[in-house]
C-alpha cells in the first residue's frame, strides 16, 4: 500500500525536487503515493510500451511512484505481486489493457494511458512528444489536448476543499 505524505526520505530532499515536483507534492498532500521507482523499473516499462517517457512523467515516476489524491490517480508502476490485492494502477497494464480493448486513443501506439475520469475519458501521454509533456483527453465526447504538464492535469483535476 501506498504511503500518506508528508513522508521523509532522501528521494524528497528540497535540492533533489523540481518546482513542479514539489508543487505535485502539495497537491497530492493528503493523498496517497506509491513511493520511488528505480530507473531500470522505468526503462523496462518504456521497453515493453515500445516508447520514451517525457522527463516529467520519468521524474514523476522516480520520485512519487504512482499517486492518488484531490480526485485523481496518476498511474505508475507498482511492484508486480500476484499474491497482493492491487492497490495501484499500472501504467503498463493499462495501457495493453486498453490496447487490446481498441480504446479509441490507443489506436496510436505512441499514447500511453497515465490517468482517467472515471467517466469513459481516458488521459493519454502523447509519447511521440517527449522529452516534452503532452496530455490528450480521449474518450466518449472526443479527443482534446487536457495539459502540457503533470502539475496542469492534476490543477485542473483537483476537487475543491
Amino acid at each position: 500500500p501506498g504511503r500518506a505524505l508528508p513522508r521523509p526520505g532522501p528521494a524528497l530532499l528540497p535540492d533533489e525536487m523540481s518546482t513542479v515536483d514539489r508543487a505535485l507534492e502539495r497537491v497530492f498532500e493528503g493523498g496517497e503515493i506509491l513511493g520511488p521507482v528505480p530507473d531500470d523499473a522505468i526503462c523496462r516499462a518504456e521497453a515493453e510500451l515500445g516508447v520514451v517517457f517525457p522527463d516529467e512523467y520519468r521524474e514523476f515516476l522516480g520520485i512519487f511512484g504512482a499517486a492518488v489524491g484531490n480526485g485523481i490517480e496518476i498511474y505508475g508502476l507498482p511492484p508486480n505481486d500476484p499474491d497482493a490485492a492491487p492497490t495501484w494502477q499500472s501504467v503498463v497494464t493499462v495501457t495493453r489493457r486498453l490496447r487490446e480493448q481498441r480504446q479509441a486513443g490507443t489506436e496510436n501506439q505512441q499514447h500511453i494511458a497515465i490517468s482517467d475520469d472515471g467517466m469513459g475519458t481516458y488521459f493519454f501521454l502523447d509519447t511521440a512528444a517527449s522529452p516534452r509533456t503532452r496530455i490528450r483527453a480521449i474518450g466518449p465526447y472526443g479527443d482534446a489536448d487536457a495539459a502540457t504538464s503533470l502539475l496542469e492535469l492534476v490543477a485542473r483535476s483537483k476537487r475543491p476543499s
